[in-house]
């Protein structure tokens, strides 16, 4: 970017990638920032009409990764300096589970013993609703859920933590499983983890929207929550695809990200992040061991 002098200057760092930052910033909120150096560094500006809404953008993405490095000289205080690893990590994960199921083969029915069931889940066996999260009933099945997975999670996951990320998709997906078994009742099943992705994709949207309101007010808020709907439409409808699941697992996140105050990430730090993702780990591996409890018991009797 090449500098003006007509634009009003708003922010000023003796760091290149910084100014560049705030730039970026405001250039993905469709602003037209331009950078220049001066005495003291690079000075980033915008045109004397988009003055006040820049400054409230670089307020508001101060506010998300609290101690700017060019003002502190520390560096960049985050709860989990790796977010998208997260991501990365419970994709290759359901990579590795579903080559575990395959391996067993003939040895086990974790397909049986784990997938969502109308019929078994009413009668007390809810644990089928995380469960059914990890399996998955091909290769192109697996191989598009861990690759949304890794997109969606690690997103979520730089916005409010590794752990809160984790635990939202495990619930979400738990709680739009079990609502579709219900609806749906007798002779339903399903596997998969894109119940669990929408629910990523729910929460994002709420997110998006409370961000949009602090910044611009109340008008277009709904631009974020349409581009969910729009994603649900192109990913999560055609063959095979079960769409009741897809949206009840959309609407749970959402529904869980409304209820989390604020948009910057939660506060308690490492620490927090920690627990929670540790309980959606066990949460899984309860839910599993529940699973293979009743199932081996059954294929003993």
């Amino acid at each position: 970017m090449t500098g003006s002098r007509r634009e009003i200057a708003l922010r000023t760092t003796s760091e290149l990638a910084v100014a560049e930052e705030w730039a970026l910033v405001l250039s993905s909120d469709g602003l037209s920032p331009q950078i220049w150096p001066a005495r003291e560094g690079f000075v980033v500006g915008v045109p004397p009409a988009q003055e006040e809404r820049a400054a409230d953008l670089l307020a508001m993405h101060e506010r998300d990764n609290r101690a700017p490095p060019s003002e502190t000289g520390a560096p960049d205080a985050r709860i989990d300096p790796t977010p998208w690893l997260t991501g990365v990590a419970a994709g290759f994960a359901l990579l590795v589970f579903h080559a575990a199921v395959r391996a067993a083969g003939s040895r086990g029915g974790w397909i049986e013993w784990g997938r969502v069931d109308a019929e078994r889940i009413p009668a007390g066996e809810i644990w089928r609703a995380v469960t059914a999260l990890t399996l998955h009933t091909d290769i192109p099945h697996v191989l598009g859920n861990a690759v949304f997975l890794a997109l969606l999670l690690g997103a979520l996951a730089h916005a409010q933590g590794s752990g809160l990320a984790f635990l939202l998709a495990v619930i979400s997906g738990a709680i739009g499983n079990l609502l579709n078994a219900l609806a749906r009742g007798a002779l339903y099943s399903s596997v998969g983890a894109s119940t669990a992705i929408f629910g990523i994709v729910g929460a994002l949207c709420v997110l998006a929207v409370k961000r949009r309101r602090t910044v611009k007010g109340a008008r277009g808020a709904w631009i974020p929550a349409g581009a969910g709907l729009a994603l649900l439409a192109m990913l999560g409808v055609g063959r095979g695809s079960d769409l009741g699941a897809h949206l009840l697992g959309l609407f749970s996140g959402g529904a869980i990200e409304i209820l989390i105050p604020g948009e910057e990430r939660p506060r308690g730090g490492r620490a927090l992040q920690w627990a929670l993702g540790i309980a959606a780990i066990a949460l899984v591996a309860l839910s599993w061991a529940a699973a293979l409890r009743l199932g081996q018991a059954a294929a003993g009797s």
